[in-house]
This record gives structure tokens, C-alpha cells and sequence, in this order.
């Protein structure tokens, strides 16, 4: 045996010899005085695969033993060249394509994330090399051209969904791929306006082909020296977790959002594009609805300190404004006001200890901890009203103007006018903002469709259920295609005869549709009701904001003049439809006779993201503030009876079904929701998709650490501050995990047996008759 083994190694030595030189070249000589110290120099003629050698004059002729050490010598020499390029190649690519992004879209160059995002690039690229690093030269070639390609068009596909939604693209989201395919124009407008990013992201494939056509060869590295990629694989990821288990990285939430409670938009920005995938790929594969994150139950409000500022002005005793009944009659606010907490006979201490399922059961201890919110001199204002509720298209600020859009003018600033109420934005962009609007739950913020995927449960604590248990028509209308975003399933769910384009609504077939065609169609089948609940989601103020947009074409003349960006035109053109379609339903509502016990309130699905930001700041008259400035927004809660009072408190969509319950006296439990009551005596917040929010003394940001206190909050003491500051992390952190845990759990099915509207043999309370 052992004969035959040195007989093949002499064959095999014997080929090696035969291609070798009998004199000693300058390449081995330089070798035996130092390999390692030759690579550099040696690397270029492995690029051009040069064959040909300058020697020295010969030293004499070499033994056989030295011939083939100097052989051993040179095979490690081509293999570490070989290595070498096969890490640094998938490690350089991946580095220049996430750092050219970063630093493009989140210009970002001086913040620690860099750091992270070179790191598990490289880390990525190092792990390429060790699978490739067996492969011979032409099945090499083939897989890299591919993974060139790959890695490119996904950066791409990025840069494309970025630009037009500013958020990352998902797995999950790419299941609404067919969703999105009226914005293939915006696709082409995007990539043509950060045409210089993508140019950079495109010179890797270029890049490859040079090295192609110079002769670029792979070859084989072998099983002993995957061992150099794998420990560069090893350190980068150390150095890496390092950072994330520092200080810093704790404070700042960054370890949170990495390890436990991951987060799209913040994730890929501290981490990069491939970290985000592979999260999500990881994540979508290990799902599991018992998974609900870390709930702190019994979590408390801190204390206000009695130096702080005047409570806001909402919080303090105000003049009632008569309420009116169905007939008209101006009625008196009972005295004195009943403050008892708004609860149904739901035991929920006592549904924990029976329940086995350990989501449920957690939440079930959640709601057992919450504080309920109590009634005020507001609950029951419009008792017995119809209602009608819209969710109105990227409605904004920007929309609102007394010579453009009176009527939306009108409906914002008279009555109750929420001076400090924001639209957050979320993973879903249209659909998420609705979810929170209607539901008075937070979408998960970890995997998209929210509003889809509860269309599998019960959802029996939204408007249309409570308003059907009391008898009403209740009706959902859309003028865009009904199973958009699935909302032939969500809507009819929500306990509505859900009326949309192909599902009964017959609008003009064009992009987008009109919000008054909707009116018209819409209003009859409801209006003779006695009493109603009628929902809309508008769509005439959607993107994209050009003249190839119908709504723009359609109201050109009243913009032209304007001086503004078409794409600014095009967007306020957008919303003198919305204008045109509310200024119809008033019309026909006081043509009817309803208009005075009808209840209207509107708001918008997010802010502007279809906008440029220049075409933004051009209608705003100054620079918008991204971080919170930029999700700012209206809320209209009007009837012509409400005189004008401005409501202070901060506020965002997700209060917004909590508040018409309370305004129309319905006897509802508020630890149901995870938005309160407005008018409440309940601490106002505002959170966003990255944990950061507002509340009525600080506006804190996650993504950062910085907190702009506000109200005289500025002069606590440092430690109550921080203390304020953790609190409202962990109240923060505990809706978003009670919110998807919710979703994922069907949790209102195992209350629903408490709910009054859901069995109408129990008949309505007392206090609403």
C-alpha cells in the first residue's frame, strides 16, 4: 500500500517537474526569502494570467528534493493568490454596494452605521468565498457572473422602492408585488432621478466583465484554505457584535432592534440591504405566533413632576359645548360629568389563569394591567349620530389651502382643530395607515399586510361591527380595485357591505379614480338610511404626480398658475377632487336633511412619500423636518354645531377609533385598543415605526437618543428625565408587541363573547337608549 501511495506522488511530482524550469527563476528566489511578502507583487500577473517569467542566470542545477519543495512552494503561492482574489472580489462588491447606498440614500457617512454595514458586508463577501473556493474554473465563472448580477439587480430593485415609498422591500412585501403595478412609471421616474447612484451600483458588473475579458481565471483553492475566509468570516462578525452588545449600541436601541424586536426601515439603515434580507428571510421561516416579543406587564406611567408645566389645554376643564340630539335640541352637558372608566364586564385577570395558549394568555395579563381610559365632559356629544368616516389618499397639510380647497379648509380649522395630531407612516404605506385608522391597533411593524392578514380573523371591535350591533347600515366604499391590498376580504371583516371598483362601483376606468364619482354613486345607497355609518377610502390624491396623473389632467386650469413644481401642481390638483367630492357629500347631506346629526371625520392614510421633497418644501414655504415634522397632518372631526377650540394634545391616527366611541356615547372597553381617547384626561402619544415618539412633554428619537423636551419638561432634573424617557420605551415597545400579538393570535375572538354588539339578544345598554 504504502509503495503504490509513493508511486502516485512520484507520478504527480513528475508532472509538476516536467512544466518547470531546470534553473532557479527570480519568482522562487524571492519566495524563499518571503511568500507572504510577494503576494501584492504577484497579484497583478495573476489578473492578466501571464504565463511568461524574466529569469535570473541560472544557480546550477537543482536536486530533486529542492525541485520539488520549490514546486509545494509555488502550488501555495497560486492557491493563496487565488484565495486572496476569491475573498476580496464578493467582499469589495458587496462593501461598494452598500456603502454607496447608505451613504446616497440615508447620507449617512459620518454615523456609526458605516461601520456596521462594512462589516457584514465583508463578513458576507468572506462567506461567498468558501463555498466558491471548491469550484473548478468555468463552473466558478458562471455562479460569480451570477451572483454580480443578482447582487446588482437587488440594490436596484432597492434604490426603485426606496426612492418611491421610503421604506425597504421585504419578502413579506414582495407577496403585494401584483399590488404595485400601477407604479412602474414612478419605477422609471425614480430610477432616472438617482440615475447617479445606480450608475454606481452598475460599475461592479462592468468591473467583472474587464476582468473577464482579461483573461480572469478562478481556479480551485481546495479544502485546507476555506480555513482564511471562514476566519475572516469570524472576525468581522466578532468585531461586529462587539459594537452591537456595547453601550452605545444598548442605549440607543440599535442591540433591540437587531437581535429581538427587528424593524425594516431601521434595521437596513443601521445594518445594510443584506443584513435586512437575511432577517427577513430568517424571521419569515421561524415565525410564530406564540412569539410576541418582550411584554413588561404592569408597566406604569412615570410621574409628572409638579414643576412641570401647565397640563395641556385639552386637559383642563373646558367650556361643554351644547350637545345635540337627532331632533336638534340643544342639550345641556350633564353635571357633573361621569368620569368612570370606559370598561365592559370583561375579567381579564380571571381569563389569564384559565387560558393555555401563552399569547393569549399574556395578553390577556396585559389588558388585566392597563388603566382604563375614563369618560369626560365629550362622551356622548353626538349621541345617535350617523357617521361618516374617510381615510383620504396621501391627504396632508399640503392639501389644505382657504383658496384652493375651502371646503377642507373649513372642515379643519373650524370646529375642533388638533393642532399637534400626526399620521405615522408604516411598512404597508396606504393599507397600514388604514389598518390603524379602523382598527385603533398598530400594524406589525415586522412583517407587512396587517390589514390583509387580519381579514382571517375576528375583528369585532371595529366601527362597522359596533355600529351594525346597534342597528345601523353600515357601508365601506372604495373607487380603486376591490381586491387591492385584499380589501374584499378586510373590509367585509370589519362588519361592512364593502362596495368597491369591480365589486358594485362602477367608476370611470382611469388612474386614479375619482373621488367624486364615488360620492355620486355611493351617497344613495345610504343616504334615506335612519341611521348609517358610512366608511371611504379615497384614492384621487395618489401618485404619481405628473400630467399623465387623470385627477391632474382633469383640475390643470386651476393649478397652472400656481408657482410651483408640476409635481407640486399635480399633487394639489390630486386634492381639489377630494375638495370637490367632500363639498358634495355636505351638499347632499344638508339636501337630506342629515347633515346636522351627521358626524364627519376625516383623515389621511400617510404623508406625502410620492412627493419629491423639494416639490414638499416648495408648498410648505420652508424646509420640512424629517423626523417628525414630516408626518404632521389634520384630523377633521366636525359637525356644523362645534364651534371652534383647538385641541393641543398630541394625537395620531391610532386614537382616532377610540375617540368617535367616546363622542358618541357607545359603551365600549378602551383596554381593547391601543389608542385612547382625545378628549380623555389620558397623556397624549404619538409612536412611530422605529420606537420613537411624542407625548406631551418630550418628542424622543430612537434612532438617536435625543429628546426635545417640551412644556417646562426642560427643567427637570436629569434623572426624572431619563426615567420619563425609559418608561415610555417599555409603554412603547408593549403596544407594538400587543398589537401583533393581537393580529397573530385572533384575539378578539376569545372576547367577543363580552362584546354587547356581537349578540343582539343582549340588546343595548341601557346608558345608550
Amino acid at each position: 500500500m504504502s509503495e503504490d501511495r509513493e508511486f502516485k506522488e512520484e507520478e504527480q511530482l513528475s508532472a509538476v517537474l516536467s512544466e518547470m524550469p531546470e534553473t532557479v527563476d527570480s519568482d522562487m528566489v524571492r519566495l524563499n526569502d518571503g511568500l507572504f511578502g510577494e503576494l501584492a507583487e504577484a497579484l497583478p500577473e495573476e489578473l492578466s494570467d501571464a504565463t511568461e517569467e524574466e529569469t535570473i542566470p541560472s544557480c546550477g542545477p537543482l536536486s530533486k528534493k529542492e525541485r520539488k519543495e520549490l514546486a509545494r512552494l509555488n502550488e501555495v503561492k497560486l492557491t493563496l493568490r487565488r484565495m486572496l482574489l476569491q475573498m476580496l472580489l464578493p467582499a469589495g462588491l458587496l462593501m461598494w454596494d452598500e456603502l454607496i447606498f447608505h451613504i446616497y440614500v440615508n447620507k449617512g457617512v459620518h454615523d456609526s452605521s458605516v461601520w456596521y454595514i462594512a462589516l457584514f458586508a465583508a463578513a458576507f463577501g468572506f462567506l461567498y468565498a468558501i463555498p466558491t473556493g471548491f469550484l473548478r474554473d468555468k463552473a466558478a465563472k458562471r455562479v460569480n457572473t451570477v451572483f454580480v448580477f443578482l447582487v446588482t439587480f437587488w440594490f436596484i430593485i432597492q434604490t426603485f422602492y426606496q426612492k418611491i415609498f421610503n421604506n425597504y422591500l421585504t419578502v413579506s412585501v414582495m407577496g403585494n408585488a401584483g399590488d404595485a403595478k400601477e407604479f412602474w412609471k414612478e419605477g422609471v421616474r425614480s430610477l432616472w432621478s438617482r440615475a447617479p447612484l445606480v450608475v454606481l451600483l452598475l460599475l461592479p458588473i462592468a468591473f467583472w466583465i474587464v476582468l473577464r475579458k482579461l483573461g480572469f481565471r478562478h481556479g480551485t483553492v481546495g479544502r485546507k484554505c476555506f480555513i482564511i475566509p471562514a476566519l475572516g468570516v469570524m472576525i468581522t462578525m466578532s468585531v461586529a457584535f462587539a459594537f452591537l452588545n456595547g453601550a452605545k449600541a444598548r442605549e440607543s436601541g440599535r442591540r433591540n432592534v437587531f437581535f429581538k424586536e427587528w424593524q425594516s426601515d431601521r434595521g437596513v439603515r443601521e445594518n445594510g440591504i443584506l443584513v435586512g434580507l437575511c432577517q427577513d428571510l430568517y424571521r419569515s421561516a421561524t415565525y410564530h405566533p406564540d412569539d410576541i416579543g418582550e411584554i413588561v406587564i404592569d408597566a406604569e406611567l412615570p410621574e409628572i413632576p409638579t414643576l412641570a408645566a401647565p397640563t395641556p389645554e385639552l386637559n383642563k376643564p373646558m367650556t361643554p359645548e351644547p350637545t345635540l340630539a337627532p331632533n336638534h335640541t340643544p342639550t345641556p352637558t350633564p353635571t357633573p360629568v361621569d368620569r368612570s372608566p370606559h370598561t365592559l364586564n370583561i375579567d381579564f385577570a380571571t381569563l389569564a389563569a384559565n387560558e393555555k395558549n401563552t399569547a393569549i394568555k399574556t395578553i390577556h395579563e396585559y389588558m388585566a394591567s392597563t388603566t382604563p381610559v375614563n369618560k369626560n365632559e365629550y362622551t356622548g356629544m353626538f349621541k345617535g349620530y350617523n357617521v361618516v368616516m374617510l381615510t383620504c389618499e396621501t391627504f396632508s397639510p399640503l392639501a389644505v389651502s382657504r383658496e384652493l380647497t375651502p371646503t377642507l379648509y373649513k372642515l379643519v380649522h373650524s370646529g375642533f382643530y388638533f393642532d399637534n395630531f400626526y399620521t405615522p407612516y408604516w411598512i404597508t404605506s396606504t393599507s397600514d395607515g388604514e389598518y390603524t385608522a379602523c382598527t385603533g391597533l398598530l400594524p406589525d411593524t415586522q412583517k407587512s399586510g396587517s390589514f390583509s392578514r387580519s381579514s382571517k380573523n375576528k375583528m369585532s371591535c371595529c366601527l362597522g361591527h359596533i355600529f351594525h350591533g346597534m342597528g345601523y347600515a353600515t357601508y365601506a366604499f372604495h373607487n380603486h380595485d376591490a381586491d387591492y391590498y385584499d380589501r374584499n376580504k378586510s373590509h367585509p371583516n370589519m362588519g361592512y357591505t364593502f362596495i368597491a371598483k369591480y365589486r358594485g362601483l362602477k367608476v370611470t376606468d382611469q388612474f386614479p379614480e375619482s373621488d367624486v364619482e364615488m360620492m355620486q354613486l355611493s351617497i344613495p345607497m345610504y343616504i334615506n338610511e335612519d341611521h348609517f355609518l358610512a366608511y371611504y377610502m379615497t384614492m384621487s390624491g395618489h401618485m404619481s404626480y405628473n400630467w399623465d396623473n387623470a385627477m391632474a389632467k382633469k383640475h390643470k386650469n386651476e393649478v397652472s398658475k400656481l408657482p410651483y413644481s408640476d409635481d407640486a401642481k399635480c399633487y394639489i390638483a390630486g386634492n381639489i377632487e377630494l375638495e370637490n367630492a367632500v363639498r358634495y357629500l355636505i351638499d347632499e347631506l344638508e339636501k337630506a336633511g342629515k347633515l346636522e346629526n351627521t358626524l364627519i371625520v376625516l383623515s389621511g392614510d400617510h404623508y406625502a412619500y410620492g412627493l419629491p421633497e423639494e416639490a414638499r418644501n416648495e408648498i410648505a414655504g420652508h424646509k420640512i423636518e424629517e423626523e417628525f415634522e414630516l408626518y404632521k397632518n389634520h384630523l377633521v372631526i366636525w359637525n356644523p354645531s362645534i364651534e371652534q377650540q383647538t385641541v393641543h394634545k398630541a394625537a395620531c391616527s391610532l386614537d382616532i377609533m377610540p375617540t368617535v366611541l367616546n363622542l358618541l356615547g357607545i359603551e365600549y372597553d378602551s383596554r381593547l385598543y391601543m389608542g385612547t381617547d382625545i378628549f380623555s384626561d389620558t397623556l397624549g402619544l404619538v409612536q412611530f415605526k422605529d420606537n420613537s415618539f411624542i407625548t406631551d412633554y418630550v418628542r424622543y428619537n430612537a434612532n438617536n437618543g435625543k429628546a426635545l423636551w417640551l412644556n417646562g419638561a426642560e427643567d427637570w432634573d436629569s434623572e426624572t428625565q431619563k426615567k420619563y424617557i425609559e418608561s415610555y420605551k417599555t409603554i412603547v415597545r408593549n403596544k407594538f408587541n400587543i398589537s401583533r400579538a393581537m393580529l397573530n393570535n385572533n384575539y378578539y375572538a376569545t372576547v367577543d363573547s363580552y362584546l354587547w354588539w356581537m349578540h343582539p339578544e343582549q340588546g343595548i345598554p341601557e346608558s345608550m337608549q
